[in-house]
């Protein structure tokens, strides 16, 4: 019992983030929300969704989108948990709830 309880402890160590899915998205900082952003981004561009990454500037745009302030101003009252729900799913019934402002903030900056 004690081995498995290590080994999970191992694991999560090694995936955890700086941040909590708990945490307000316009809380985090210009780093965590590049990293949110591009975690979106692999989940996205690998599942339902993933034409919405052939835009090379989607693909890119996440340091920008952190830096300009539109993952901020699109993601306000929305959890990093609610934008890792809506990548895992790629649904829009999930997306609706709030984590689907990752795509707005991506778009604002790649018209």
């Amino acid at each position: 019992m004690i081995r498995l309880a290590s080994i999970a402890l191992v694991l999560a160590a090694c995936s955890s983030r700086s941040f909590s899915s708990s945490d307000p998205v316009p809380s985090l900082t210009t780093s965590q929300q590049v990293e949110l952003c591009e975690d979106f981004l692999d989940d996205i561009c690998s599942g339902p969704l993933a034409q919405f990454c052939d835009d090379p500037c989607i693909n890119t745009g996440c340091a920008p989108a952190a830096d300009m302030g539109s993952i901020d101003t699109e993601c306000d009252g929305v959890s990093a948990g609610m934008v890792d729900d809506c990548a895992a799913a790629g649904t829009f019934d999930v997306c609706a709830a709030g984590g689907g402002c990752m795509f707005d903030a991506l778009e604002a900056i790649c018209p």
